[in-house]
């Protein structure tokens, strides 16, 4: 430490010294062309004075002098002269050479190794697009993102939650204020914002997570109660509403089994689909109307104390993909169920690795679902599922991706292209048909001022793949 500390001295001192001389040398320089200058402007004069025989001058203005610390300087006019044919001799101007500084060597960075994806043909994208395809949120800041990558728009927001409306023309935003969480919804056409639901905290219950259905009759959101959790609360309840009467809630559990999200709505409004504990404790995934009735216990698991956090309809709502996590948040596996109960299968892995959790997308057919999933011996990858088998057909391990690692994956446009980042600044896309990688978006073009983005909290993805933001009417 202590050769480092005076390396640095000297090196300082070097810099120091280095700034003296240049400055001396700048210095001396514009001595020597004053100087210079006015060498000239006498030897000038001078000779115009001594051939007064061949010319005629006019007198100098005594009005115009040059005063310097020293000397009283004239200035010459603007003469009138009359020459005959006799050359007058000129004397070339020399200026004394200045001694210059040795310029500091400079340093170039060695550049660092880019990513190398194999090149893949695309369409070249338009400069502004108004195509969007996924939402990204990060601290107190919302991004819309397009196909190739470019921003449609940025919103800066605190929130807690993000949702889309299920054309993908409005933004659903929870946030809270003042010990209530509020239901924002956010025009993407006209800009306009509105609270569309505003629940109070009550007692001990901690109001979270309101949802518009997406008849938009409808709004669930969940009470969290007991201890509070890293994870979540201890015990959460689903609760519904009508738009039109909030303070009349139904109350579909009862049990503090629900996920952390509460549930999800079926495509076309007319269930809710949750998890909740039943009379031994286990978890278990249940269907019902939204105020409570036509209750339908889907699964009978074994499984105790697990919620289903992550639940997926199929397009045409036939069926249901969910993930269980335990009440340390640590997954437990994927299953795949009808929405009448029959048929619930465990999804198992070609490769023997054990599912630990997943986000899950179902293509726009319904045929096939893609799991991102975490495994044994920290394998992670994204797997794409024949639903009626439930086995997979098709594996994208992290170790093929630029540097490794694949996380906050999302579809674009449909689950034959998944995005993904490499938990770093950058997001690629991997293309199914032909196995390829391109890079998609540079966080870090983001945001410019900082220079690095800050922790990635949400990764939304469009409802049926993009929407067109300039074709959205205005509300």
């Amino acid at each position: 430490m202590a050769k480092t500390l005076a390396d640095q001295k000297v090196a300082m001192e070097r810099t120091v010294k280095h700034k003296n001389d240049v400055n001396r040398s700048n210095k001396i320089y514009r001595q020597t062309q004053a100087k210079s200058g006015f060498f000239v402007l006498v030897v000038c004069t001078f000779l115009l004075c001594s051939c007064s025989t061949a010319k005629t001058v006019e007198p100098i203005s005594p009005s115009l002098t040059f005063t310097s610390s020293a000397t009283t300087w004239p200035i010459l006019a603007s003469p009138s002269i009359t020459t005959t044919n006799t050359p007058v001799p000129t004397i070339p101007r020399t200026n004394t050479p200045v001694a210059t500084a040795t310029p500091s060597p400079t340093f170039s960075p060695t550049p660092k190794p880019t990513d190398t994806v194999t090149p893949r043909p695309t369409a070249t994208p338009t400069p502004a697009t108004t195509q969007v395809v996924v939402a990204l949120g990060y601290p107190g800041v919302i991004f819309l993102v397009g196909s190739t990558g470019d921003v449609f728009k940025r919103i800066d927001i605190g929130y807690d939650y993000i949702q889309w409306s299920p054309d993908g023309c409005q933004l659903r935003i929870t946030t809270r204020r003042d010990q209530k969480s509020i239901l924002l919804n956010l025009d993407l056409a006209s800009g306009v914002q509105h609270d569309l639901f505003v629940v109070s905290d009550t007692g001990d219950e901690d109001a979270m997570y309101p949802q518009l259905s997406p008849d938009g009759k409808w709004i669930s959101y969940v009470v969290g109660y007991g201890e509070d959790r890293y994870t979540g609360w201890e015990f959460q309840d689903v609760r519904v509403v009508v738009v039109d009467e909030p303070a009349r809630p139904f109350h579909l559990t009862e049990r503090g089994g629900a996920g952390v999200y509460g549930g999800a709505w079926s495509p076309d409004g007319q269930w809710l689909a949750y998890s909740d504990y039943d009379q031994d404790g286990n978890g278990q995934l249940y269907l019902s109307k939204p105020d409570g009735s036509d209750r339908r216990q889907l699964t009978h698991l074994v499984m105790s104390k697990i919620t289903m956090d992550v639940i997926e309809w199929s397009p045409d709502g036939q069926r249901l993909a969910f993930t269980a996590y335990d009440q340390d948040d640590i997954p437990q596996g994927i299953w795949i169920v009808h929405s009448d109960g029959n048929d619930l299968r465990e999804i198992t892995l070609s490769d023997g690795n054990s599912i630990w959790g997943a986000p899950l997308w179902w293509s726009a057919d319904g045929r096939t679902f893609v799991a991102f999933v975490s495994g044994d011996e920290s394998v992670e990858g994204l797997y794409w599922f024949d639903p009626d088998t439930g086995k997979p057909y098709h594996v994208f391990y992290d170790s093929k991706s630029p540097n490794g690692h694949i996380s906050f994956c999302f579809p674009i446009s449909d689950v034959q292209t998944i995005a993904f980042s490499d938990a770093e600044t950058k997001f690629y896309t991997y293309h199914l048909t032909d196995g390829t990688i391109d890079l998609w978006l540079d966080e870090t073009k983001l945001f410019p001022e900082e220079g690095w983005p800050p922790m990635l909290w949400q990764v939304v993805p469009v409802p049926g793949g993009a929407v067109d933001i300039s074709q959205c009417p205005s509300k």
